[in-house]
């Protein structure tokens, strides 16, 4: 068959596909994220169509999918992350194109890889939503989700339709039980095997911190070890009542690094930081929040609720502040003297004044209309 016909072929497919039997068109809708509040209906950053499930391919931002059927990342992109054929998003890391499933159901790419739902990804009204989602072990992370879950921080990072993140464990019990332990004969059992698996511990929460708009740590129950640890990457940390928080490493034998305790003492400061560590003691919300390493807590039945109308409401914020504000907090954690300050760090607070958002600030107060920031 010639090239022309072989493409005329597969567009018929596609058509085909592409409408039900009514010869109407179809749509593969998201399903619902664990723990996600119903949409509100359109918003700030909301995708062209949100219908549709993203596709993640290296080198390039988010986009939408079109065949209803399944979704494909273009194998000369070397896809790394895929969209998922249905429910919700999963971050892959394998290569070529999804999806396809093997005789026992599991999901797999078309270059062979199993997909992995264990880190969900969702987008909505400039919400961005990512899941520790292995709820029948309390989320604890294993090794493979510590690369999902910076590739998740990094493409959201990435997509300026996504103004607020929200970082959660899925189901009623735990955020996240910290780093899978079973992961220690494979990953940790000398030092150069825990020098690759800190690589990927760190480079995970790195990105989570690192991402230039406003990170929350919604959290429900269980969250010790490396799951409080990355839940301090994060700049708000909302938690439910009857949460239990710890970094009870002591009880194992293993420390905490220096980005971890950085984060920690930045919070809590060296006397809560030496009274969690070395009595490896557990504390409740009341006590996280009264040493500072929660931001605010809320009754657990309110929780989505109230985390996600936070959210909403900051997707109206000026990104270039949002990510601009975390720039300068960093840099003065740093730098506190700031004697050592280079010159963009020391103009940067006055460099909004030459963007479009500055000026549009302004404009609105006078007119006395809600700005529309455009993150430039």
């Amino acid at each position: 068959m010639g090239a022309s016909r072989l493409m005329a072929a597969i567009l018929a497919l596609h058509e085909r596909a592409s409408h039900n039997s009514n010869g109407a068109p179809q749509s593969l809708p998201i399903h619902p994220h664990p723990n996600l509040p119903p949409s509100r209906g359109k918003g700030i950053g909301r995708p062209r169509d949100s219908s549709a499930p993203l596709c993640f391919a290296r080198n390039d931002k988010p986009r939408h999918a079109t065949s209803p059927r399944r979704v494909r990342c273009a194998r000369t992109l070397d896809s790394r992350r895929c969209g998922n054929d249905e429910d919700c998003v999963p971050v892959c890391r394998g290569r070529g194109s999804c999806l396809r499933r093997n005789d026992d159901g599991q999901r797999r790419n078309d270059g062979g890889c199993p997909m992995s739902d264990k880190v969900l990804v969702r987008v909505e009204d400039g919400v961005g939503t990512i899941t520790l989602n292995r709820p029948g072990q309390h989320n604890a992370i294993d090794f493979e989700m510590w690369g999902l879950l910076r590739d998740a921080a990094l493409r959201l990072g990435a997509d300026d339709s996504v103004r607020v993140v929200v970082l959660t464990g899925a189901g009623e019990k735990a955020f996240s039980a910290g780093a899978d332990i079973k992961d220690f004969p494979a990953h940790r059992s000398n030092s150069d095997l825990a020098r690759e698996y800190a690589e990927a511990f760190e480079g995970a929460l790195d990105a989570v911190e690192q991402m230039p708009k406003p990170v929350i740590a919604m959290i429900r129950g269980i969250t010790v070890g490396g799951g409080c640890e990355l839940s301090m990457a994060a700049d708000l940390r909302i938690a439910a009542t009857g949460s239990t928080f710890g970094v009870p490493v002591a009880k194992i034998g293993v420390l905490v690094g220096y980005n971890e305790m950085r984060r920690l003492l930045h919070l809590v400061g060296p006397g809560h930081a030496a009274n969690l560590l070395l009595t490896a003691r557990r504390i409740d919300e009341q006590e996280a929040l009264r040493i500072g390493l929660l931001s605010e807590v809320v009754e657990a039945d309110r929780l989505v609720e109230h985390t996600y109308s936070l959210a909403r409401e900051m997707t109206a914020y000026a990104p270039l502040s949002q990510s601009a504000h975390k720039r300068i907090i960093r840099t003065v954690l740093a730098k506190p003297s700031l004697t050592a300050l280079t010159d963009e760090e020391r103009w940067l607070p006055l460099s909004i004044f030459d963007t479009e958002d500055g000026q549009e600030g302004y404009r609105a107060f006078m007119e006395k209309r809600p700005p529309r920031f455009q993150g430039r």
